[in-house]
């Protein structure tokens, strides 16, 4: 049994897929930064002060970290990608982009035990839209490949085209 997932013409219904990739990288990336920077801050306003369950904290803390540099990083590799119109770093996202995504839902869960409310509605909004530029980027994959493909066909390399630019590592041109 096969899935299909739908393939989306814009983003947010108003902004082609690059530009609206181009628009949640930026967002997502300051907002990871932000996020960031709120964990250092309230980690610090904790250490001064003693809680009970230090080894819970310390380690919830570490994930987020973890989880928000991750984010910084995939969010600078979703720019250079869309900026490049690269397959292969937008499929790298992919793979990289529902890790991450999963990983959130650990700290998500913590929150939620502890009754943090407003830290876990805004951590659930931060993976909802993080999925919906996953399918973003997606569609956009999918749009350049069809590109891509239109581009080969209207164009087609003979073999003798083919034969004249493959060169083996080890042979030189000297």
């Amino acid at each position: 049994m096969q899935i299909m997932l739908p393939q989306m013409k814009r983003c947010c219904f108003c902004f082609s897929l690059r530009n609206g990739i181009i628009i949640f990288g930026i967002l997502n990336m300051l907002f990871s930064v932000a996020a960031v920077a709120y964990v250092i801050i309230t980690t610090d306003l904790h250490r001064a002060m003693i809680t009970n369950d230090v080894s819970l904290e310390v380690g919830t803390v570490t994930l987020l970290f973890v989880i928000f540099g991750m984010s910084v990083l995939l969010s600078i590799l979703l720019l250079f990608a869309s900026y490049q119109k690269d397959i292969i770093l937008h499929s790298l996202y992919n793979y990289y982009a529902p890790g991450v995504i999963i990983c959130g839902l650990i700290p998500n869960c913590i929150l939620l035990a502890r009754l943090q409310l407003t830290a876990a509605i805004l951590t659930s909004l931060a993976l909802v839209v993080q999925c919906y530029i996953v399918f973003v980027v997606r569609s956009e994959i999918m749009k350049l490949r069809e590109k891509q493909d239109k581009a080969e066909d209207e164009f087609p390399v003979s073999e003798d085209e083919q034969e004249a630019v493959d060169i083996s590592d080890r042979e030189t041109l000297v």
